[in-house]
C-alpha cells in the first residue's frame, strides 16, 4: 500500500527558518544540552515504554508552566503525532480542514 501525498507530512523533509509547530528547528548538539545535572539525570533513567499521555513529569511541568491541569495534557513524539490526534478528535468525515502554509 502506498501512502498519498501528504503536505504536513512532507514539511518534515524540510528545513524552515520559523516553525513552531513541527520538528524543523535546528538541531541541537549533545554539548548544547549535557552538563553534569543531565549527565546524573541519564544515569538514573528507566528505560521503559512510556505512556500514551507522556511522561507524568514533563506533563506537570508544563502544566506549571502554563496553569493547565497536567490530566488535560498530552505530550507527544514530535508534532505530526500531536496533529493527527487532533484531526481524529476533532473532525468527521464530512468535515473540511483548512491548512495554510507560507511559501515565503
Amino acid at each position: 500500500m502506498k501512502f498519498p501525498s501528504n503536505d504536513i507530512i512532507s514539511l518534515l523533509d524540510e528545513r524552515l527558518e520559523l516553525n513552531l509547530a513541527e520538528s524543523t528547528n535546528k538541531d541541537l548538539t549533545l554539548e548544547e544540552i549535557w552538563d553534569d545535572a543531565f549527565s546524573k539525570r541519564l544515569k538514573d533513567l528507566k528505560l521503559e515504554y512510556g505512556t500514551s499521555q507522556g511522561s507524568e513529569e514533563l506533563r506537570n511541568l508544563v502544566g506549571k508552566k502554563l496553569q493547565v491541569d497536567k490530566k488535560n495534557l498530552i505530550i507527544t513524539n514530535g508534532a505530526a503525532f500531536g496533529i493527527f490526534l487532533s484531526m481524529l478528535t476533532l473532525c468527521d468525515k464530512d468535515s473540511e480542514v483548512v491548512k495554510i502554509r507560507d511559501l515565503r
